[in-house]
């Protein structure tokens, strides 16, 4: 059985591994989420993603903006028990795993108001979950019962989101 502190260790060590800030806060384990990190041009006023680490340069104006560590966070409830940990590796799995964020390819509409604009939306938000746990299963240290039963709620939600769109989960 892991313990607390072994879970909280792992999901700071992936963070660190991968250039991912972990923020840990006393929120609803709900409200977790996964975010890219993005500067802005003072030359052009572009907002800009940060990709990977290192030199970042405007992508339209091509102007230097300093030097990043990280490129994306998440920030979760802090990890208490097996519930928790699968949230927060879930979220680093939005980050992480190569299908866990289309964030880019919504529609412009979706990335402007969270709100599902195509059925396309839909899908790929879909596959976004379905990934992110696939990833969060195969990265943890142990994958307990309660962790299966957090994913599967979570999926069954996101499957019950796209019934009403008229999307086969």
């Amino acid at each position: 059985m892991l313990t607390t502190e072994a879970m909280r260790d792992h999901v700071n060590e992936l963070g660190q591994s991968f250039n991912v800030k972990v923020i840990q806060t006393s929120m609803d384990p709900e409200l977790a989420h996964a975010g890219q990190f993005m500067r802005r041009c003072d030359t052009c006023g572009q907002n800009n993603r940060l990709s990977r680490p290192g030199k970042v340069r405007c992508g339209r104006c091509k102007s230097d903006l300093g030097e990043s560590r990280t490129v994306g966070y998440i920030k979760i409830a802090q990890v208490t028990d097996d519930a928790r940990y699968a949230i927060a590796l879930h979220e680093l799995g939005h980050r992480l795993a190569p299908w866990g964020g289309f964030f880019h390819e919504l529609s412009r509409d979706m990335r402007n108001t969270g709100q599902f604009s195509t059925m396309r939306d839909v899908r790929l938000r879909l596959e976004e979950e379905r990934a992110a746990w696939d990833w969060a299963e195969k990265n943890a240290l142990d994958w307990t019962i309660t962790m299966e039963h957090v994913k599967q709620l979570s999926l069954a939600s996101y499957g019950a989101m796209a019934a009403r769109y008229g999307v086969k989960p």
